[in-house]
């Protein structure tokens, strides 16, 4: 495949990439569903309406710091990564499907949040995004997929440190069923991890431009 529509390629993939996430986001939203018998005419209707509706809150916020997380490292990486090919076609056909199950996720913890079967629902679906996300990465390393001048040392940190998490996440999973609570801050705190580790991306990447084209 030639270098330009090898690029295309690639820019379709991305297109296609945000446009799942986007939609995703959007189904997220629909299953902040209203009480059918909720009312709103007194204080104390107020807070029991507030405990109704905390737990599809509660699994609202889980799931869009998940899917945001993956989201906001996806685009880090998407920096890096200059061309693409059939077989990097293969692995988002593989990867965003699971993406797209995360409103499911979000409506079994909204309606059971404290079974710790929720959280193995979340644990199977994030298991197999940190693993596609693995040999996705080894794949643009093998195939040659990033820009010549990307920083290899980064590369290799990414692709060291996502076995550690994949195991963790069966940590936390199974911490669900001692205290699903627990089970649930370990989980933010886990899928907070891209938006600094995005953060550091970025900032190596604007220095790297700074130094590559000088003003």
């Amino acid at each position: 495949m030639k270098e330009k529509d090898s690029r295309k390629l690639f820019e379709r993939i991305v297109m296609f990439n945000d446009a799942v996430y986007a939609i995703a986001l959007t189904l997220l939203v629909l299953e902040l569903k209203f009480p059918e018998d909720a009312s709103l005419n007194s204080y104390e209707d107020f807070i029991r309406f507030l405990h109704e509706i905390s737990p599809r809150l509660f699994a609202f916020l889980f799931s869009v710091v998940l899917v945001s997380g993956n989201w906001i490292a996806g685009l880090g990486l998407h920096k890096m990564i200059a061309r693409a090919h059939g077989r990097t076609v293969i692995h988002t056909a593989i990867y965003l499907p699971v993406i797209s199950l995360m409103p499911f996720c979000s409506n079994v913890l909204g309606n059971y949040p404290d079974s710790p079967y929720s959280f193995v629902i979340f644990g199977i679906v994030q298991g197999f995004t940190t693993i596609n996300n693995f040999f996705f990465l080894k794949h643009c390393r093998q195939h040659k997929l990033y820009y010549d001048d990307v920083d290899w040392d980064e590369i290799k940190n990414l692709e060291r440190i996502i076995i550690p998490i994949f195991f963790i996440i069966i940590v936390m999973t199974l911490i669900a069923f001692i205290s699903t609570k627990l089970s649930f801050v370990l989980y933010l705190a886990l899928n907070s991890i891209p938006f600094f580790m995005s953060s550091r991306l970025n900032r190596k990447y604007k220095d790297d431009v700074k130094e590559n084209h000088p003003i």
